[in-house]
This record gives structure tokens, C-alpha cells and sequence, in this order.
């Protein structure tokens, strides 16, 4: 019902993005096995639509930068017209409803100006992206240091700018998706060595 809400207002989107939520998850795992279940004329019907639907890759926020940002805009509005109380009308304290302007003022200028000030040193410089076959590190902050496992990349994702922000790597006998923020890339292994200085998946 909100897609169709959606659709109706703004037009057929060409892609949905989301979040690992895993109410996103049990989402498209219910779609899709409904979706399995139509008869062929009505999956023709759908088909039509070529609605592609993604999800981010985990632990990766800035990846929804762009609505992350509205809904950051529309909190703001709404702290900035809901200033005090009700029971702190202007016509009751006038003295109070400056204080409170006040406050709001210098925690913005704290919040939003200040930060301003700061050079940014990350994403400045562009590295080199990681290949499939690269060994990495992977960074666990639930384990020490020593203890982070290696892995072979076996898989990159790249991004519409060619650049790459996710890849796959083998864990047990399954693949996962982490962001190359979280690895460390190592020196390969030379081709007269075996892989057991791999820690095991």
C-alpha cells in the first residue's frame, strides 16, 4: 500500500534501496515467494513494472546518505517549531521563551556550525580499489586485534562511479557482503606458499 501511495504521487520508480532491516528482508523473501506462486499471465502483467529492488551493503549508513539527510532536515524543522512546552506559554514567560531560543541557538551553532570549521582529511585521496583474489584482513571490533580473521576476496562490487565500496568474501561455506572500510588489505601470498597462514573460515 505505501508503494502504490508512492507511485501514485511521484510516478514508477526504476529502484528501491533499503537498509538491512530485516523487516526489509521478510519483506522481499514474502514478495518473492508470492511472486512464485502467480500464474504465468499475471507474473507477465508484473513483470511490465521492472522494478528493481536492492539493499545496501551491512553496517554501511552512509550508503543512504541521501535520505538519511531529508529525514535529518525534517527532525530539525520539528525541534525548531516545537520550542518548549505547553505549559510555558509566551503570554505566561516571555524571559523564558528567549532562554529557550537561546539554547536552541548555540546548540545548533555547536551541532551544525562548529564542525564546519574542521578540515575533512578522509575520502580526499583516492586509493587503489581491491581486486577478486586479494587477501584481507577482515576488522572485527568484537574481537581483539590478533584475532581478526583473514579471507580471500571473491567478489567486488562496483559502484556507478567504478569505484569499489563492497565485496564478497568467504566465510565457512557461505559468502558475505562487507564494506572495504572494514578490511585490510595484505601483501599476496607468494605462488610457492600454501594458504595456511589463513586463519581457517
Amino acid at each position: 500500500m505505501a508503494l502504490r501511495r508512492f507511485i501514485s504521487r511521484r510516478g514508477m520508480p526504476a529502484e528501491l534501496y533499503s537498509d538491512q532491516g530485516t523487516n526489509f528482508w521478510g519483506g522481499e523473501k514474502e514478495l518473492r515467494e508470492a511472486f512464485a506462486e502467480l500464474s504465468p499471465d499475471l507474473k507477465q502483467q508484473l513483470a511490465k513494472q521492472r522494478i528493481a529492488f536492492n539493499f545496501n551493503p551491512p553496517a554501511a549508513p552512509h550508503f543512504a546518505g541521501v535520505w538519511e539527510w531529508e529525514i535529518h532536515s525534517v527532525k530539525t524543522a520539528l525541534y525548531t517549531t516545537v520550542i518548549y512546552p505547553e505549559t510555558e506559554l509566551l503570554s505566561r514567560h516571555p524571559w523564558r521563551h528567549s532562554q529557550v531560543l537561546a539554547d536552541h541557538f548555540w546548540s545548533s551553532f555547536i551541532r551544525n556550525y562548529l564542525p564546519c570549521l574542521q578540515t575533512h582529511q578522509k575520502w580526499h585521496v583516492t586509493p587503489a580499489d581491491i581486486t577478486a583474489d586479494s587477501v584481507v584482513m577482515l576488522m572485527d571490533p568484537q574481537l581483539p586485534r590478533s584475532f581478526w580473521p583473514i579471507k580471500h576476496v571473491t567478489k567486488v562490487h562496483p559502484s556507478a562511479d567504478g569505484h569499489v565500496r563492497s565485496v564478497n568474501l568467504r566465510i565457512g561455506d557461505r559468502e558475505y557482503t562487507r564494506l572495504v572500510v572494514r578490511l585490510v588489505v595484505l601483501p599476496a601470498i607468494p605462488a610457492d606458499q600454501d594458504d595456511s597462514g589463513i586463519a581457517p573460515p
